[in-house]
């Protein structure tokens, strides 16, 4: 069948992780084909080093670090070694320690503006002095490696003077939706260029593939559970009127009549949860199945009685939750943690809140995507991350933007975070780990971890909001298209409890299960088989990721 989802076998996922762990650790004369990584000592594990592994990465090479012999790229500032190397990229100054951000500002609150500049239709990260070409011979004219690390870390938006009442950017206020690079992500820019530089004195160099089955991207379809009982008000709207008096008791009265029409005598006071129309699970996997389709479905386990105001409205260990997460997890579908409203702020940790949804589950969770998007936006963005790594997650999806479409960490591909240094260990920032019961700190400087990826949301329903039918399906189709011709993943999430009550969301859904379903050289797939399939690099400290 057309667009049926392509799930990489165990022995393919295998022979992957044995190939990148042998790359890992091989030496250069016995790897033909890959690239071999020189790095000054000071900037090994630390911030631009990071991104110079995330841009091979992105451009879907196969390297070896090697300190001696002659080095295909070089990372820092010895004329004598940049002049031998392929490829030179230039160290920027601020970028020679292992601090998690480099600070271009100078001075706090000297600028508000990040030094970029556009070259050849290429965002460049300068020091001041923005270059009027990228390639001086072997030599880029700026630092590639911490760009990439600028975008991929969120510190582009340490910069951004307006945030919404959650604390979240709008894209109009980040410099990649200024920049208008949202689907031109600067990372795969990055990329290319390397990759086409390279490729004029490596014409043998060895590539990874990026999809499994010479697929040409992927695609995730993931749903929030937020709303999907719509509980009626009528019990406390009738307590309302019984105890209470005068004005009270005619406004409790005229709120009853609206609350029953907009929703129906039968739906308003005699319907079960699962038979109103929120209970809309059936309808979104119908859809996916007639396509041969799979979905994630995010639960949250804390509701608003117990967390916040803005947190779920339904409790997920009600019999009714319970036999829907087995049903669904058993058809193949799977199941993720919604981490709660202010599980940013640690309250709750997000590994209670795992350990609860496990259980419901019979089965480890892998993914998890924050409620309102609300993670550390701050100067540390990335800390949530890290707690969720230490809880022995294998993947968040929650870094895309409210208001916009579009790949907000400069890049369509899956990547490894960086997990930020703290001084001060607080409970909700644990050390890294694969072990979910194990306790201890952050470290002072802590690499990725071997695992964990971030899987970007890059469309969602609200994205659509206020457009009419047509114009939904034409902005749903097109970022596919757009994902489709970078390569790329493209992460959909559509809200559990809209699919009757918002017909131009369901138009759009409808549109992108039939595009899916009809592209061969689209891989649907879950998001834990992606991070699978992706995931499986060996670490090497020293350019402080895994090594590919």
């Amino acid at each position: 069948m057309h667009g049926t989802s392509v799930k990489p076998s165990e022995q393919e996922l295998t022979d992957r992780e044995v190939t990148t762990t042998a790359v890992g650790r091989c030496e250069a004369t016995a790897c033909p084909g890959h690239v071999v990584v020189h790095a000054d000592e000071p900037l090994e594990g630390g911030y631009g080093c990071y991104g110079l592994g995330q841009l091979l990465r992105a451009a879907g090479l196969r390297w070896v670090f090697e300190r001696g012999g002659e080095p295909t790229i070089y990372y820092g500032s010895e004329a004598k070694i940049g002049r031998r190397a392929a490829l030179w990229i230039p160290a920027s100054r601020d970028c020679a320690t292992s601090s998690p951000f480099c600070d271009s500002r100078g001075e706090a609150g000297s600028d508000s503006r990040a030094p970029l500049t556009t070259v050849d239709g290429v965002p460049v990260l300068h020091d001041g002095h923005p270059p009027s070409r990228l390639f001086v011979d072997n030599r880029m004219t700026f630092d590639v490696a911490r760009a990439t690390a600028f975008w991929l870390t969120l510190d582009s938006e340490r910069y951004a003077t307006e945030r919404d009442e959650h604390g979240r950017v709008p894209a109009r206020a980040s410099l990649i939706g200024a920049g208008d690079w949202l689907h031109r992500p600067p990372v795969q820019r990055y990329a290319d260029l390397v990759k086409d530089h390279l490729a004029r004195f490596l014409p043998a160099v060895m590539h990874i593939p990026r999809w499994p089955c010479g697929k040409k991207y992927a695609v995730a379809l993931t749903h929030d559970v937020d709303d999907p009982e719509r509980p009626s008000r009528l019990p406390s709207l009738v307590w309302r009127l019984l105890v209470g008096g005068g004005v009270r008791r005619r406004e409790t009265y005229w709120e009853m009549a609206a609350e029953i029409r907009s929703r129906g005598l039968r739906d308003t006071a005699f319907v079960r949860p699962t038979q109103r129309p929120a209970w809309d699970f059936g309808e979104f996997c119908r859809i996916e199945q007639r396509y041969g389709l799979r979905s994630a479905f995010y639960f949250a386990v804390v509701d608003r009685r117990g967390g916040h105001p803005l947190d779920v409205c339904y409790d997920v260990s009600r019999a009714r939750y319970r036999r829907l997460i087995r049903r669904i997890e058993s058809d193949g579908w799977e199941i993720g943690l919604h981490a709660a409203y202010l599980t940013q702020a640690g309250r709750p940790d997000v590994k209670p809140q795992l350990e609860r949804l496990d259980a419901l589950n019979h089965r480890p969770i892998v993914g998890v995507r924050h409620h309102y998007l609300q993670f550390d936006q701050g100067d540390h963005p990335m800390r949530s991350l890290a707690a969720h790594a230490a809880a022995g997650l294998g993947y968040d999806t929650s870094i895309g933007f409210n208001d916009h479409p579009g790949f907000r960490a400069g890049t369509a591909l899956p990547y490894h975070p960086w997990i930020p240094a703290t001084p001060t260990p607080t409970p909700s920032t644990p050390a890294p780990t694969t072990s979910r019961s194990a306790t201890s700190t952050l470290a002072t400087s802590t690499p990725p971890t071997e695992s964990f990826l971030e899987l970007p949301m890059s469309l969602a329903d609200m994205h659509l909001e206020g457009l009419g039918e047509s114009e939904a399906v034409d902005v749903a189709i097109r970022h596919l298209e757009a994902a489709r011709e970078l390569g790329g993943l493209a992460v959909l999430n559509w809200h559990v409890g809209r699919w009757h009550s918002d017909p131009t969301w369901r138009a759009a859904y409808q549109a992108v299960c039939r595009f899916l379903g009809d592209d061969d050289s689209a891989w649907v797939a879950l998001p834990r088989d992606i991070h699978a399939f992706s995931g499986g690099c060996a670490t090497d400290k020293r350019l402080g990721l895994p090594s590919c």
